[in-house]
């Protein structure tokens, strides 16, 4: 009862959701064509003369399938691990719609915890609706049978379902991935988020002053 009570009391968050949906549709669609892409490059060097390339890892015997769905993998921790490192919580779509990943103090996020929300989190737990791991469920099928693959499809799909759930009706807008991991997507041209910024700068000269003393 009492994390109930805390996830539903804590600080509110002002970022206006519509904002939130358009940058995640803008990353399932550019992450969805790159996670395929190894695939479909793939397959045309192999056979050149197709103009419709299904995505699906079963056009491949092994080991071939097993390299393309690691290739497809990589590009896909490139787009939704190394570049929200590397550009300060920022995908392309969060980047377009002035929007960011944040610990819920507003700190920036380590690595760790950038692949505990992205990839464990959005991917394993959350991703029946990921290209990423639509690949996982072909290779799933392939070595451990269909019924393994539609529990583990069924479970994800719940809960995601949970987590958009969440991510409408808590004040903080946080969802399932965001609880877990104590993030916050938040509005970098707000006066909330600027003011916390300042806030968190101050924290950081009071530490410094304090471990001079």
């Amino acid at each position: 009862m009492k994390t109930i009570k805390k996830i539903f009391h804590k600080q509110a968050n002002h970022t206006s959701l519509i904002k939130r949906l358009i940058a995640y549709g803008i990353d399932w669609y550019l992450g969805s064509v790159l996670a395929s892409l190894p695939l479909m490059v793939t397959y045309y060097m192999m056979h050149d003369h197709v103009k419709i390339i299904p995505n699906q890892i079963t056009l491949f015997d092994y080991p071939m399938n097993i390299i393309v769905a690691l290739l497809c993998f990589v590009v896909t921790f490139f787009y939704y691990v190394f570049i929200p490192y590397k550009y300060d919580g920022q995908t392309l779509g969060k980047k377009l719609l002035k929007l960011k990943i944040v610990n819920e103090d507003y700190s920036t996020l380590s690595k760790k915890t950038l692949l505990l929300r992205q990839v464990v989190m959005m991917m394993l737990v959350e991703g029946s609706i990921y290209a990423s791991t639509a690949t996982l469920h072909q290779l799933l099928q392939l070595y451990s049978g269909a019924a393994f693959t539609k529990i583990y499809t069924a479970v994800g799909l719940v809960i995601t379902i949970l987590s958009i759930v969440l991510l409408v009706i808590t004040k903080s807008h946080q969802s399932l991935h965001d609880l877990v991991c104590h993030t916050l997507v938040v509005d970098t041209a707000s006066t909330e988020y600027q003011n916390q910024l300042i806030q968190l700068q101050k924290q950081k000269k009071r530490m410094k002053k304090c471990i001079s003393w």
